[in-house]
Formats: C-alpha cells, sequence, structure tokens
C-alpha cells in the first residue's frame, strides 16, 4: 500500500496537469504547470527538459516539493476534488534521449496533446530533438493527500485566504488582487492548511504550511485570467535572454577551456565543464523593454592552460516573442539560444545531440 492510495486516484490521474513547487537557491518557493504521471509504486513522475532544467536543479539542492491538483481543464470530470500532495524529490544525473523508462509518461503526453506529436515528424524532428533530452524526477509522496474543503483533522479551524501581503512573502500580492468572497481562492487555502501540524508531519508539516500556502495559492489560481476573464493564465516567471550552450566533451578535458559570452557590452564567462556533462551553457539577461531587434553576440573561446584564442566569433542574434504564461498573458519575453561549436564558432542549436 502506498501513501497514495487513500485519495481518489481516478481523479489524481485524470488531471492534466499540477502546480509543481521546488524551492529556489534562496528558499522561495517557484511553482509551475508540470504534467505528472503516477506509477504503479505509488511515486509521481514529472520530468523536466534539459534546456529549462531549473525544476530539476532545484530538487537536487533541496528534495523538498508539493504538488496541487487543482485545474480540471480537459479532465472529463465537473467539479472534481483539488488534490494536494507534498514529499520528497529526486533527480538522477542521467540523461533520457528516449522514451525508455517513461514509457507510460510519453504515451499519456501523446494523448492529451497530440499536436505534440508533430515535433518528432519531418521536418520539425531536427530543430525539437532538445525538447525530448529529459531529465526524470521521482517524487515521493510522504503524507497521505487531502482534498479541498475535507479537512482531515476533526475540529480544524477553516483559515480564511489571506487579505493582503503578509511580510513580503513571494506571491502575496496577486493573491490579494484575486481573492475576494468565498472562492476558488479561499477552497485552495483550506486545501493547503488545514489540519494540525503534529511531531513529524500531519498531513503537511508546519514548516513547509508556511513556506508553500501563499506562493502555491497565487500559482494555484489558474482558472482566473489576469484580465478577469476566462481566459487561463498561468504564473510562471520568465526573461528576456540571450544563451549560447556547448558540448563539454566538444572542448577537451575538464575545463579545458574558458568560454566568454558578450551580448552589446555585457560580458560573462566561465569554464568549459567537465566532458562527463551532456551540456553546458552561459546566459545573458536583457532588460525588459527589449524590443523585436537584432543584437550583437561575441564568442570567445581561450585555452585554461595558456590562455591562447581557440574560438573568436559573432554574429547577430534575432530575437523570437515568446509567452510562456499564455498568448494573451505577460510577461512577453524575447529570447535567442546559440550553440558553441569548436569548429565553426556560433551556430543554430537545431540539431544538437548528445553525440556530437
Amino acid at each position: 500500500m502506498s501513501v497514495l492510495d487513500p485519495a481518489p486516484l481516478d481523479v489524481l490521474d485524470a488531471y492534466r496537469t499540477c502546480e509543481f513547487a521546488t524551492l529556489g537557491r534562496d528558499g522561495t518557493p517557484l511553482a509551475r504547470p508540470t504534467a505528472v504521471r503516477r506509477r504503479s509504486d505509488g511515486t509521481l513522475l514529472p520530468t523536466t527538459s534539459l534546456a529549462f532544467a531549473q525544476k530539476a536543479l532545484n530538487v537536487r539542492r533541496d528534495g523538498r516539493v508539493a504538488l496541487l491538483f487543482s485545474d480540471s481543464t480537459g479532465s472529463g470530470h465537473e467539479h472534481p476534488p483539488q488534490i494536494f500532495v507534498d514529499g520528497r524529490a529526486v533527480c538522477p544525473d542521467t540523461v533520457m534521449t528516449g522514451p525508455q523508462g517513461a514509457e507510460d509518461y510519453w504515451r499519456t503526453l501523446f494523448e492529451r496533446q497530440p499536436h505534440s506529436r508533430a515535433y518528432v515528424s519531418a521536418p520539425m524532428r531536427p530543430l525539437m530533438d532538445w525538447y525530448y533530452l529529459r531529465l526524470l524526477i521521482t517524487v515521493t509522496p510522504e503524507h497521505t493527500p487531502h482534498e479541498a474543503g475535507h479537512c482531515p483533522v476533526s475540529g480544524a479551524a477553516r483559515p480564511a485566504a489571506p487579505s493582503g501581503p503578509v511580510g513580503g512573502v513571494p506571491g502575496a500580492r496577486q493573491v490579494r488582487a484575486v481573492t475576494s468572497g468565498e472562492g476558488r481562492a479561499e477552497r485552495v487555502a483550506r486545501s493547503l492548511t488545514c489540519g494540525r501540524a503534529r511531531a513529524r508531519g500531519g498531513v503537511v508539516s508546519a514548516a513547509m504550511r508556511r513556506t508553500l500556502v501563499i506562493p502555491l495559492l497565487a500559482v494555484a489560481l489558474t482558472g482566473c485570467s489576469q484580465s478577469g476573464g476566462e481566459n487561463p493564465c498561468t504564473m510562471a516567471d520568465a526573461e528576456s535572454r540571450i544563451s549560447v550552450m556547448w558540448r563539454p566533451a566538444d572542448f577537451g578535458d575538464q575545463d579545458a577551456v574558458t568560454i566568454m559570452v558578450c551580448v552589446n557590452s555585457t560580458c560573462k564567462q566561465r569554464t568549459s565543464g567537465s566532458p562527463d556533462d551532456p551540456l553546458a551553457s552561459l546566459s545573458i539577461r536583457l532588460s525588459d523593454n527589449t524590443g523585436a531587434s537584432t543584437l550583437p553576440v561575441r564568442l570567445m573561446v581561450m585555452s585554461t592552460k595558456n590562455g591562447d584564442t581557440v574560438v573568436e566569433d559573432s554574429t547577430r542574434a534575432r530575437l523570437t516573442e515568446q509567452h510562456p504564461n499564455g498568448p494573451s498573458c505577460t510577461p512577453a519575453v524575447r529570447t535567442a539560444t546559440f550553440r558553441a561549436h569548436p569548429g565553426k564558432g556560433l551556430v543554430p542549436p537545431e540539431g544538437m545531440s548528445l553525440q556530437g
């Protein structure tokens, strides 16, 4: 018997996404909409693309996570309960280059997102292979999940949703802006806060409850658009940036070279890394008001041993506009990505693989 067994598993399995919360470097909770597959052993399987691996980095630093299944769009259930799960996560270093080990996950994803099948057919396959370079995250639930509006501890108070910012806690401003009356926010608040803290847990420990309740509330409110309409907006953070990726093995032994990337007058550099690592990267953040323009990018690769220039190249980056939270939602960011090639300099990343 697994920790998840008391939960309505048919409802949990029907949810297309959940809000998956991890802890950032400074302890700030960060929640992102994530597809999850429940395994037969009672663990949960989210994944992350190698190109956007922040979830994996956070999990490796601090394994405490929480998942809120709250948006029932496409589930086939009308007014299903919202389900909250907390636990510990691990993310091995192994980069999955195919469906092996997560066949059910990909099968479910293709069934629920039919358009994604286009990524594995010509002519999109050479452009989208990076999407299938995946890190698998295994979440082991630690406490029996509970449903919104059903406090598992008798006599527990029913806390109302916060009415204003609380000590600068991330997400408090969004909560105040959209919570009023007996609505979705208060139902989610109760699902995250009902129950007492016990010495070794309860439904969710006091520390995790204080850490996660406000930001998870903010991100869980995906049923309300930022303009007050019905089109859902998620609340993922994003920023405009230019990134350069490379395979450390292309440049020799451990930290054999130093790679410098400059955009206009802003430069960053780092050593190439371990040849055992599949990819490494540098990113330069752009100002929030960066328009739809092209920007000069310069690459210099220098020998760590003697300082000689190994590769030098420059080009102009054409920025692509992206809306990570939905077409009509903020923020709108502009990005560009290159590969640092040992023989060609700055080249497009399309077709980049772990085999060179």
